[in-house]
């Protein structure tokens, strides 16, 4: 037994020998690497700050030795006008004639000197620019240079393809959400445009000028609990949701039966957490800019029908046990967007029975 011991004690012994030099290791090679790293980076910022002052110092001393030389010659020539026998008037119009010589010569001076600075910091500017994209590029790993080669390439198609820019695609989503009927395709339609008004604000005009939120809301008062309809609703409100953002264009959606439609939703969906939710801050949003909405979701019957979705919701946490671990992870996404969309609905229920 003794002699187990002391075996076990000699390998642990070496074990944590051995993780202790890796550890060293591994700790020198940082440290040498972020040294070498350093030091580079200090070097080429002293070659840049060497190349700069030289510029300036010649600039200065080419500067001075014109100045020089242009005052010696200027002393010669009043020397020469002094004592040559010329007319007062003579005299006066070189020394005029110099003296706006000499201001031009010194402005144009002036001037090339701060166009040679520019120069030098603009080109400071882009050697750093190149060298931190090029430290960037080589330091990036796989995904993000796939990721960048497929939206190189994405770029290149929509600048030969006009018809892919986000304006068409946004007019094209709009003619299709107008006239066809398939479910297919206007969910495609609704799918650019969710895309388009997260994007663009010019789309979100588009689609407010449009009338298209008249259509969206014709669908979402067809829709039923069936999965493709729910689905179409996450892409109809995500689109408003987008609208809705830019406080301007609310009152180009907002109205007694966009309300209506709202509490419909939430009245319907009230289990389903991402519908609820996203139809809790459309309303929220409507309601705090628009008073004809205003005036709509506060009526008795909106107000009792919102109260009791929230009421429901309060009995039923109250009455619902903890949910078991298993279950836990898969409930934790919808419960929280869930209780999200409960807190919006309580201070629209409570901003509606301030303003009565």
């Amino acid at each position: 037994q003794q002699s187990r011991t002391e075996a076990v004690i000699t390998v642990q012994k070496h074990v944590r020998g051995m993780l202790v030099r890796l550890d060293e290791d591994l700790k020198q090679f940082a440290a040498t690497e972020i040294q070498r790293i350093w030091r580079g980076y200090v070097a080429n910022v002293d070659y840049l700050l060497m190349g700069f002052s030289a510029t300036k110092i010649q600039s200065i001393v080419r500067s001075h030795q014109v100045k020089a030389k242009f005052t010696s010659m200027k002393e010669n020539l009043v020397k020469e006008a002094s004592v040559s026998e010329r007319s007062y008037l003579t005299r006066q119009s070189h020394l005029a004639t110099d003296t706006h010589c000499g201001d031009l010569q010194h402005e144009g001076r002036c001037y090339e000197t701060g166009a040679d600075c520019e120069v030098a910091e603009s080109g400071l500017i882009l050697l750093q620019s190149l060298f931190r994209g090029w430290r960037v590029r080589i330091r990036a790993s796989k995904d993000v240079r796939k990721a960048a080669s497929r939206i190189a390439t994405a770029t290149k198609v929509a600048l030969y393809s006009p018809e892919m820019a986000l304006g068409p695609r946004t007019v094209a989503a709009l003619k299709v959400l107008q006239k066809n009927t398939r479910l297919s395709e206007i969910m495609n339609a609704i799918r650019v445009l969710e895309t388009s008004t997260k994007l663009s604000f010019f789309c979100c005009e588009t689609f407010t000028k449009a009338h298209a939120s008249t259509t969206l809301l014709d669908l979402i008062r067809s829709c039923n609990r069936s999965l493709p309809h729910m689905e179409l609703l996450q892409h109809i409100l995500t689109t408003l949701s987008n609208v809705t953002k830019h406080t301007m264009l609310i009152p180009c959606i907002a109205g007694a039966e966009c309300v209506d439609a709202l509490i419909d939703l939430i009245q319907m969906f009230r289990d389903k957490g991402v519908i609820f939710y996203k139809s809790t801050i459309i309303l929220k949003r409507i309601i705090s800019i628009d008073e004809m909405s205003m005036a709509q979701c506060k009526k008795t019957e909106n107000l009792k029908r919102l109260r009791g979705v929230y009421k429901l919701y309060c009995r039923h946490v109250a009455s619902c046990p903890s949910p078991s671990k298993a279950r836990q992870s898969q409930a934790s996404d919808i419960s929280a967007t869930t209780k999200t969309g409960i807190r919006i609905l309580s201070r629209i229920i409570d901003k509606a029975q301030q303003s009565k």
